[in-house]
């Protein structure tokens, strides 16, 4: 059988039993209240160590991706290098190739087909006329004088396409009339790169006329078949 007695109240029981004093020293109590300080701040220390040495690995982590890469970089570059000089020699063939155009283009910019011009011209003879010498003559571009610019001579307009003579035609032939010299004339009037034609002699003959004609021919017989341009 158990007994349980109950106090009612220390104040009811015994007189000053509610009183409580804590008699510690306050030294123990500093001791105490520095020892939660210290350790505090030890927290507080391992923390901001754990989070340098956080950074510090990933930092190092980013440090060897970059180098990988660097590397990995390195070894594409080698090896792009090491494909290109494979074509070193055919680079250089085009360079090559290149210069000699840009040459051939340089050096054949006033090309004239004399053979088609000759050609027309015959086709330009009337009926009954005929052609027995041609001699084409073209004027010398040796650079002695070098054209007007109109940049530094504004008073000096620039010369219009076709209009550059840049040489002369004599033909020599005979023929039954005067009238077949002069629709001669008239025909080779209409070719293109064709001025000037002036007949130059023509003597009676007992089978018609001897005669002597010239002409000059202008820019627009360049072919331009060597310009950069065409050979795209």
């Amino acid at each position: 059988m158990t007994v349980t007695m109950e106090r009612a109240g220390l104040w009811q029981t015994r007189p000053g039993w509610g009183i409580a004093v804590d008699l510690t020293p306050g030294e123990i109590v500093n001791t105490r209240k520095v020892r939660s300080l210290k350790k505090l701040i030890l927290a507080g220390l391992a923390l901001v160590v754990i989070l340098c040495l956080g950074a510090t690995a990933v930092t190092l982590l980013d440090k060897v991706d970059a180098q990988d890469s660097y590397d990995a970089a390195v070894s594409t570059t080698a090896d792009l290098q090491a494909q290109a000089a494979k074509y070193n020699d055919i680079t250089a063939m085009q360079a090559t190739t290149t210069q000699v155009e840009a040459q051939v283009a340089t050096l054949m910019s006033n090309d004239i087909d004399i053979v088609n011009l000759l050609a027309r011209i015959r086709t330009a003879l009337p009926q009954g006329l005929s052609i027995s010498n041609e001699t084409v003559a073209l004027a010398v571009q040796d650079g002695t004088e070098a054209p007007a610019d109109p940049a530094a001579d504004p008073a000096v307009p620039p010369a219009a396409p076709g209009t550059t003579r840049i040489g002369s035609v004599t033909l020599t032939g005979s023929g039954g009339a005067i009238k077949d010299l002069a629709a001669f004339v008239t025909n080779l009037i209409k070719l293109k790169g064709v001025v000037d034609v002036v007949p130059t002699s023509a003597t009676k003959i007992e089978t018609g006329i001897d005669y002597t004609l010239s002409l000059n021919i202008t820019d627009a017989l360049y072919t331009h078949r060597f310009d950069p341009e065409a050979a795209q």
